[in-house]
């Protein structure tokens, strides 16, 4: 869940070019200007001696916090880094005004958008800043020139056009997941409202309905579909919704935790946090935005810890929902925390600080229905013991027995919940011992012992469903000198770091397992000689690369040996397949290391790489 929330808000920047993307740090020089009257043109900035005062900015973002400078850039792409992008995207939905300048014969053409704009004049329907890069140009030099009336806060992206299709395509996706999970626990929350008339519930129901405006406002999502035509309601919105979030959490807390019984000067402390955020959301109406989001980052950075300390102190004063509330909030709130002091320039903005709010709340909205059911559970069992007092004094002759009754049924409820929970606890210690029992302790792999269970179940299946399965038999190079010369710790993180490698190389369908010492095998299913021998090599590849923090200057490698079993040989067990995969490997060892041999079906040697 953290991983869509993440994703809702704006694109994973990658270091270096990797395909689809390009980050700004390792492809383009970035220079950076300060206007702070915001009084100079593309055409000062670009001949004047202005020029000359660009500044090399080398940060992978930008945050300036709540400012209202206007800020150039100037950018320069490397010769030939521009071949294969077409799209440059500025990731920050919420600035006022975002124009690229691009040099030509005639001397700048421009492009625009910002919130201070309606939706469709920008030059791609998308809820980011995305722009078309001119690479036909023989200069690789393009101006940005960047203005906001709250948090001046940004990143850039290069994009080719596939790669910024994909992720465009992948990222709606997970947005619409992302809400939808919230607007579904707001809808079922609306029903039991409907259901049970407790205000708690439509307290809650309007504080998701808040916060999905709020963080629809934050991705730019509000302003494309909802009032794309009202730039003017798009600039004030998130603020104003930020006010909403703010008032309408502290209300369902109060509701929830019952504060005016169980701590009433906390509860007249939120009573006054709800009238500031009442003044906050008024002044983002009345277009005071950059007063509004100082008193809003404030909001975000003190909120936290009153609430939760609120939960706290009506837990131990012994209402048992508030358990659940402070497990909910304490969860969610530390995320706004750091939200609000990234916010405040207090942080490095970095896409975990800058959108840590949004990732915690959807584990929030879940705790938080959880904590409304657990309430309503002991509301009910409350009114329970309320009608049973009242029966028992109309009932004065039944005093003594249903006591008894009750109290008998109180230890058997007892038992009951200590056998579930002693159950419980066995199930998930069998659990663990099974996990145990199968895997390697160091690596995680599959131990020897299960992985030839798995590997005999795996030729059966093999020769029932006729396709061929490849043995790789890989063996880490003078493993004992590496012990020798750097310990036995830089030899397990060796072995931890090669078993990641294997993890993360080999299908669902295939197996993995630490075969003994530093000796590991693979078995991929429904894969031919040449397959197995390509995956080798790209195992043997990433070893040869693989490099620790701790000893920079260690090397390893690998010799690997790959045989390919036909499923027709049916004279063929586990045991010769192992055997030859093993003179293969070792037959790498003998010409060398740091190669691969492999055998055919008739377990002959019949090819091997050159690699040193």
């Amino acid at each position: 869940m953290s991983l869509i929330a993440y994703l809702c808000i704006g694109p994973v920047s990658a270091q270096g070019l990797e395909g689809n993307i390009l980050h700004h740090s390792d492809a383009i020089n970035i220079e950076i200007l300060e206007d702070p009257r915001g009084e100079l043109r593309i055409e000062d900035v670009a001949y004047s001696p202005m020029a000359q005062q660009f500044q090399t900015f080398s940060n992978p973002s930008f945050n300036y916090g709540i400012t209202t400078k206007t800020i150039w850039l100037r950018l320069t792409l490397p010769p030939g880094t521009s071949d294969d992008l077409s799209f440059l995207e500025v990731v920050n939905p919420y600035l006022d005004m975002v124009r690229m300048y691009t040099p030509d014969k005639y001397g700048f053409s421009t492009q625009q958008a910002g919130d201070s704009l309606p939706f469709n004049e920008r030059p791609y329907a998308f809820r980011t800043f995305v722009f078309d890069l001119d690479t036909s140009r023989e200069s690789g030099v393009y101006y940005l020139q960047l203005m906001s009336s709250g948090n001046l806060h940004f990143m850039i992206n290069l994009w080719s056009s596939k790669g910024f299709t994909e992720y465009a395509s992948n990222s709606q996706l997970l947005i619409g997941l992302y809400f939808g999970l919230v607007i579904i626990m707001g809808f079922y929350n609306l029903l039991i409202y409907l259901t049970i008339r407790e205000k708690a519930h439509l307290y809650y129901v309007i504080y998701i309905a808040s916060f999905c405006l709020f963080v629809g406002s934050m991705n730019g999502l509000t302003f494309q579909y909802l009032w794309p035509d009202f730039p003017s309601w798009a600039q004030i919105s998130i603020s104003a919704f930020a006010g909403l979030v703010v008032i309408s959490a502290l209300v369902f807390t109060r509701e929830f935790l019952q504060t005016m019984n169980f701590a009433p000067q906390l509860d007249r402390l939120l009573v006054f946090l709800i009238g500031l955020a009442f003044m906050q959301t008024l002044l983002s109406l009345s277009g005071e935005i950059a007063v509004a989001a100082r008193v809003s980052v404030s909001l975000g950075i003190i909120l936290p810890p009153i609430i939760w300390l609120s939960g706290l102190i009506c837990w131990r004063a012994g209402y048992r929902p508030a358990r659940f509330l402070v497990i909910a909030w304490s969860v969610f709130l530390v995320t706004v925390m750091i939200n609000g002091l990234t916010h405040a320039d207090m942080l490095p903005a970095t896409l975990f600080t800058t959108y840590a709010m949004q990732t915690g709340s959807a584990l929030e909205v879940i705790l938080l229905s959880w904590a409304l059911a657990d309430r309503m559970a002991v509301l009910k069992k409350e009114r329970g013991k309320i009608q049973q007092a009242y029966l028992g004094q109309l009932k004065i002759n039944n005093v003594m027995l249903e006591d008894k009754v009750r109290e008998r049924t109180s230890e058997l409820s007892k038992a009951i919940d200590l056998a579930t929970e002693k159950s419980r606890q066995l199930e998930k210690a069998n659990i663990e011992l099974k996990e145990l029992a199968t895997r390697d302790g160091l690596t995680a792999l599959l131990n020897h012992h299960t992985f030839i269970e798995q590997f005999k179940h795996l030729i059966e299946d093999a020769r029932r469903y006729k396709y061929y399965i490849s043995v790789l038999l890989i063996d880490l190079d003078n493993f004992k000198q590496i012990n020798d010369k750097y310990g036995h710790l830089a030899g397990n993180s060796v072995l931890v770091e090669a078993a990641r490698i294997f993890r993360k190389a080999i299908r669902e369908s295939d197996l993995a397992a630490r075969y003994g010492g530093e000796e590991f095998v693979i078995v991929m299913s429904r894969a031919t000689l040449p397959e197995a021998m390509e995956k080798a090599e790209q195992i043997r590849e990433q070893i040869d690369q693989l490099r620790l923090d701790d000893h920079p200057q260690l090397k390893c490698s690998v010799s690997v040996g790959v045989t390919t079993v036909d499923w027709r040989s049916t004279d063929i067990d586990y045991n010769m397949i192992l055997s030859a995969a093993d003179t293969a490997m070792y037959t790498a060892k003998s010409r060398g290391k740091n190669r691969i041999c492999s055998f055919d079906s008739d377990f002959r040697v019949v090819q091997g790489n050159n690699k040193t």
